[in-house]
C-alpha cells in the first residue's frame, strides 16, 4: 500500500469567510498554482489512490490556535487539488477518510502536510 506526504502552503480559511465569490475563486486559483509549484509530487502521472486514509497537520505559525471545524474547512482546497491532479479517485466519503480533527502546531513557515496512506 502506497504513503505519499504532501506539503501545501497554508490555505484560506473558508469556513467563516465573507469574501464576493470572485475574490474567492482568485485566491482558490491562486492557492492552487502555489501549491503545484511546491508540491513536486503533485506533478506529472500517478496511479490514483482508489480509497485513502488522511492525516492532516497544520503548522500555524506562532499565532493561536484555530477552533477545530474552522481549521478542517481549510481542507478543501488541498483536497480538492489532490482530486483534479489525480493522486485520489474522488474526495467523497466512499474514497477518503479524514483521520480525526487535523492537528495543529507552531511552526514557520505557515503550511499543511497531508499523509495519504492507500488502504485495501
Amino acid at each position: 500500500m502506497r504513503r505519499v506526504e504532501l506539503t501545501f502552503p497554508m490555505p484560506l480559511n473558508i469556513a467563516n469567510s465573507r469574501l464576493h465569490w470572485r475574490a474567492k475563486e482568485r485566491e482558490r486559483n491562486a492557492w492552487m498554482a502555489r501549491a503545484v509549484v511546491m508540491e513536486r509530487q503533485v506533478r506529472g502521472r500517478h496511479q490514483p489512490m482508489a480509497k485513502v486514509r488522511v492525516t492532516a497537520v497544520f503548522y500555524i505559525g506562532g499565532g493561536p490556535f484555530t477552533d477545530p471545524d474552522n481549521i478542517t474547512a481549510r481542507l478543501k482546497w488541498p483536497l480538492d487539488l489532490l482530486k483534479a491532479r489525480g493522486l485520489i479517485v474522488d474526495d467523497n466519503a466512499r474514497v477518503l477518510t479524514l483521520t480525526g480533527i487535523p492537528e495543529q502546531r507552531q511552526g514557520t513557515p505557515r503550511r499543511v502536510v497531508l499523509t495519504l496512506q492507500e488502504v485495501a
